[in-house]
């Protein structure tokens, strides 16, 4: 329930009873401070007498109706329970969770550099100018909004990068939000481009969503200076010391150069210069501008309001993602630059039988110019390659957030889950993860809210202490969530509802992976030493796990003495089974059926300290080690 103006909260236990009078009805709201008990806040009996706790009077109070009116919320997000007792019937509870809304005042989202009165803006640019910054933003609205960019009237496809930043004022609990566009590339094509900032969320209506900015090149005056020969050129107004003073000024210049000729000639002043450059205040320490060949490669489009079209990437080339110029260089964590650096990595690869891979790159977030950070990632404990394309990786920092076209968001985990431990996590739905927790718990994190709300619980087995392994589902409809202490594996659907419970008494299970065949939900299941598959059959409490069958792994395929199977996968029809082995650079990938197991196809992934390898989609190799992310691509040549 969404409430602003509306401040009255109905019991929804009223109309299911069969009288209005013969009954006791009665408020609470769930303590914050431990977010389990509940709070009496007013009562009303038979006979019409009201009783209201004292801490509430002021602010709450119960209608002629038996609602609950509220006058001054605790916080943004409160849930209130209605209790109704009969005088034949036992006690009944329904909850309603109420967000309390700050509507946004603004009449649009506000263009930083533009009339905030006005909802269109022209930004002109000079005839050169190459790069173009745009934000956008708004202020004082619960819940948190999105902030999104799109263009028209384009003749030809732009190329831009976008970053959110949000601030939470703790006065009103509510948020400010701000979002910035990088136009880079501005050609000719650009001429009276317009870019549109629309807000949405619950806290936006339809009347006060987007602005727009209009892109102008600025026509300019250009003159040729005329040239003089040092002979024709003469200064009649110069005296003997004024002219004195610029021979000086020559001959400094000169001897200047001269010096800087023979250190970059020598070869001991080449390599004092090259190891000692970044020690010089005076030096510039911003590279050339990265060349924007990494992203994605697409034709010219028609003017649309489409993504930008991006180009495949170079050897040893840099690709910013997301660009600073020197005058923003002191800009929010989450807006530093994000890039694709091509570092021509020999120890990067794939062996592999079937196909050839190519190493495209490390992603890069900060400052790449920080030789003591060459990432900007630290600990890496996982990443995930979503069904939609966007990728994520969480390290000791955060969720770094990475979209198809390379948007990049920081997420700060340790605020969105109130500095509680996870212990793993997947992709759920867009824009939602999974976090299991200690003790079994498990939240759903909104990326784009940057929330986290309770979806499930796996239950103790035996009496011991839940110990999560591994939580897997995705789009499937179901999530299984293993419990090694326990040993079990829990079936819940979207809606966090367990449905099941399956014990595996011989085995402590590790990693999962989801498979849907002929509609049929199933899973993979590994342990220490082996791979099983199991089938869910029925409906909902009436379903049914049953063992389908073991995989064998021919030791003949194995690059190992014993199996030692890590993360699972599926995609399309192979089963993907990461063999660990004795090598640190390396990790064995088993390609195997996914319907009968058979054995397809083994490769090698190779990087010096590989803890981990992802498969963005079937082109698309994602090679992560303890702080850094490479990508390699299949090569179609």
């Amino acid at each position: 329930m969404d409430i602003q103006s509306r401040n009255t909260i109905q019991c929804p236990l009223l109309p299911q009873l069969p009288t209005q009078t013969d009954f006791t009805v009665y408020w609470t709201i769930k303590n914050s401070s431990d977010g389990q008990s509940l709070d009496i806040i007013v009562a009303k009996f038979p006979d019409g007498e009201i009783m209201s706790i004292q801490k509430y009077t002021d602010t709450h109070s119960i209608t002629d109706k038996n609602g609950l009116q509220v006058t001054r919320f605790g916080k943004r997000d409160e849930e209130y329970c209605c209790h109704v007792f009969e005088n034949e019937n036992d006690l009944r509870t329904a909850c309603v969770d109420v967000t309390w809304l700050a509507l946004m005042t603004q009449k649009h989202p506000s263009l930083e550099g533009c009339d905030s009165a006005s909802q269109i803006c022209n930004v002109e640019v000079t005839q050169h100018q190459d790069y173009l910054p745009l934000a956008c933003y708004i202020h004082e609205v619960y819940p948190k909004p999105n902030l999104n960019w799109s263009y028209t009237n384009c003749e030809r496809t732009p190329k831009f990068f976008t970053a959110s930043t949000s601030t939470r004022n703790q006065t009103n609990e509510s948020f400010n939000v701000k979002s910035t566009v990088y136009i880079v590339e501005l050609k000719r094509s650009l001429e009276l481009c317009s870019f549109t900032c629309t807000a949405y969320g619950d806290a936006i209506t339809d009347q006060t969503r987007s602005s727009t900015v209009t892109i102008k090149r600025r026509n300019e005056i250009t003159t040729t200076p005329s040239l003089r020969t040092p002979f024709t050129y003469t200064c009649p107004d110069c005296n003997e010391s004024g002219f004195g003073v610029i021979v000086f000024l020559m001959v400094c210049l000169l001897v200047f150069d001269l010096g800087l000729f023979l250190l970059l000639v020598l070869p001991r002043s080449k390599a004092f210069l090259l190891n000692h450059a970044l020690d010089f205040p005076t030096l510039p320490r911003f590279p050339r501008m990265c060349e924007f060949v990494l992203a994605k490669e697409k034709d010219s489009e028609p003017s649309g309001t489409q993504s930008s079209a991006q180009n495949p990437p170079t050897e040893e080339d840099e690709t910013c993602l997301m660009i600073s110029s020197p005058e923003e260089s002191v800009m929010e964590q989450k807006e530093d630059p994000v890039c694709f650096v091509n570092h021509g990595n020999q120890e990067v690869h794939i062996a592999d039988p079937k196909f050839k891979w190519k190493y495209v790159g490390d992603l890069i977030i900060k400052s790449f110019l920080d030789m003591r950070n060459r990432s900007g990632f630290k600990a890496i404990k996982d990443v995930i390659c979503m069904e939609d394309g966007n990728m994520v990786v969480i390290d000791e920092k955060g969720m770094h957030h990475f979209t198809t076209e390379y948007h990049y968001r920081f997420i700060d985990l340790d605020q969105v889950l109130n500095h509680k431990t996870f212990v793993c996590f997947t992709n759920f739905a867009y824009d939602k993860l999974l976090f299991g927790l200690k003790l079994g718990k498990i939240v759903v994190v909104d990326m784009a809210q940057e929330q986290a709300t309770n979806f499930a619980s796996v239950t103790p087995a035996k009496g011991k202490e839940v110990q999560l392994a591994c939580i897997a589902g995705g789009d499937s409809g179901f999530v299984f969530a293993s419990d090694r202490n326990g040993r079990t594996i829990s079936v819940f659907d979207q809606g966090g509802i367990c449905f099941g419970r399956f014990e595996t008494p011989s085995i402590q299970p590790s990693s999962l992976a989801v498979h849907i065949r002929k509609g049929i939900p199933g899973f993979f299941v590994t342990t220490e030493m082996l791979v099983r598959k199991y089938n869910v059959s029925g409906e909902k409490r009436q379903s049914m796990i049953s063992h389908e069958h073991h995989l064998n792994i021919d030791k003949d395929f194995l690059m190992t003495r014993d199996f030692k199977p890590g993360h699972i996968s599926v995609q399309g029809n192979e089963l993907l089974v990461i063999n660990h082995l004795d090598d640190t650079k390396s990790l064995q990938i088993l390609h195997l059926n996914v319907n009968n197991g058979k054995f397809q196809n083994s490769t090698i992934a190779h990087a010096p300290g590989i803890r981990g390898v992802k498969f963005s989609s079937g082109d698309k190799v994602i090679l992560y080690t303890d702080n850094s992310v490479h990508l390699l691509e299949k090569r179609t040549d």
